[in-house]
């Protein structure tokens, strides 16, 4: 209708000018008839709005005008798609989630977290964690619906066995022998630590130990006991008498002398001749030289198959546990020679009374 209009008016201008007048009359209407148009244009858009979807009809041009015009009152945090800028078309969908700030203890570390996850589930999959993964522990559940300000705690959680040794203490067994004087002790055995190992089931939370269980104990080496000999003897009966010695000194040596230039450089004409070291003259089945450091001169002893001595002399090769017994014949003191490990009981100053 327009153009058979324009047809009949362009028909009655003969004159060039006219035409032209004409020509930009009409550009100027299809401008203005085109501008109005676009302002007028609406579009029917799908949106999105946390989960709330809606279809709306709207002449906002861009993705931003159209929120603005829904009161959306969106952050530089949410999630907006398409972009803010993008313009508008028939059948688009816009999609806009709004972030929400948690409270995030990550490993035991509290930090401030923004995220558009609707659920716990979601958000530990956006931070890239497998829930699948067995040593991972997240409160509240993975279904629990998030909310602002809310908390949410990602724990690294394991069990594992542990081993750990130990010493075993040895003890002192203390064995009464009633070989031994009374108050004497005497080490039989020395004592060694044994080792032991424990198996320990270990849980942990974020590094730190929260449970600890022993399972298992083995022994990897047996302790040995330290054993004590204490003396139960109070008084003995050996040779025909009856003492309570004062202490006994095992394994002496014994050997014998004469008072002969031999054993003793003196003859017998020589005014020392049979004297000891105490002053007493030496006697046969008496006299006995000792080192004073371990017999005191002047004691009664009794060795084991010899019998009572007194110890009144010395000697210079007489020195510790050993013990010259004097015979008169040379010959009975050199073919005594050296016998060992002999028991001798330190009685004291005093005879033993002789049994009846």
């Amino acid at each position: 209708m327009i153009g058979s209009s324009l047809k009949k008016l362009w028909g009655k201008v003969s004159q060039p000018y006219t035409k032209k007048l004409l020509i930009v009359a009409c550009f100027i209407v299809a401008c203005l008839t085109l501008v109005a148009f676009s302002i007028n244009e609406e579009y029917d858009v799908q949106v999105n709005l946390n989960g709330h979807e809606m279809q709306v009809t709207t002449q906002a041009k861009t993705v931003q005008e159209l929120l603005q015009k829904l009161g959306i009152a969106y952050t530089y945090q949410d999630q907006i798609d398409p972009e803010l800028n993008t313009e508008l078309e028939s059948d688009m969908t816009i999609t806009w989630k709004q972030a929400k700030q948690l409270s995030v203890i990550r490993y035991g570390t509290l930090e401030s977290v923004w995220t558009t996850a609707q659920t716990v589930g979601e958000f530990i999959e956006e931070q890239g964690i497998e829930l699948e993964d067995e040593n991972i522990e997240v409160k509240p559940d993975p279904h629990h619906r998030l909310y602002s300000n809310q908390w949410v705690e990602i724990a690294e959680v394991y069990e594992t066995t542990e081993e750990e040794e130990f010493t075993v203490p040895y003890q002192t067994v203390r064995r009464d022998d009633p070989n031994m004087l009374q108050g004497q002790e005497k080490k039989v055995a020395d004592g060694k630590d044994g080792l032991g190992k424990n198996v320990y089931q270990v849980s942990y939370r974020n590094g730190f130990q929260t449970q600890r269980e022993k399972v298992e104990t083995h022994v990897i080496e047996e302790k040995k006991d330290e054993i004590v000999a204490v003396g139960t003897m109070a008084s003995v009966s050996r040779g025909g008498y009856v003492f309570a010695p004062r202490s006994v000194l095992e394994d002496v040596t014994l050997t014998a002398y004469s008072a002969g230039e031999a054993h003793t450089g003196k003859t017998a004409d020589h005014p020392q001749y049979g004297i000891t070291r105490s002053g007493a003259r030496v006697e046969e089945g008496r006299t006995i030289a000792v080192d004073p450091n371990v017999i005191p001169l002047g004691t009664w002893v009794y060795i084991e198959d010899i019998g009572l001595r007194k110890a009144e002399d010395t000697g210079g090769a007489i020195k510790g546990n050993k013990i010259d017994v004097y015979y008169d014949s040379d010959s009975t003191a050199r073919n005594f020679g050296v016998k060992r490990n002999y028991k001798v009981y330190i009685i004291g100053k005093n005879k033993p009374a002789a049994l009846e």
